[in-house]
């Protein structure tokens, strides 16, 4: 898996998913939502607008969704429905990146796939 990720790195495609945003939400549930909170201060310190956000709250009571925000989900299995529903809000634009564990259900370009 290591060799895998050193070698074909997906950090580039998520870049180019991410760029030009105005704002990056970053979702979790649990230690997935902890996960957030560290990306939440690392990318604010880039000088990013960056709002860490538990997965239900996004999923039930959404921040209002501009068409150049973005959204990094952070789940270990992918199947938390919350986090889903999470990602469905912006599913339609692809400007998201799903940050996931190898045998989840989650799939598309905007999956990376780290350790099981």
């Amino acid at each position: 898996m290591l060799a895998r990720l050193l070698h074909d790195p997906p950090s580039a495609s998520a870049v180019a998913r991410l760029s030009d945003r105005s704002r990056i939400f970053i979702v979790g549930t649990g230690t997935s939502y902890h996960g957030a909170l560290v990306g939440q201060h690392l990318l604010r310190s880039a000088g990013i607008d960056a709002w860490a956000i538990p997965a239900f709250e996004f999923a039930n009571y959404p921040p209002r969704i501009k068409t150049d925000d973005g959204l990094v989900l952070l789940s270990h299995r992918g199947t938390k429905r919350f986090s889903q529903a999470a990602l469905e809000r912006l599913a339609s634009q692809d400007h998201w990146l799903a940050i996931t564990g190898e045998g989840s259900p989650l799939s598309g370009l905007g999956v990376v796939h780290t350790v099981p």
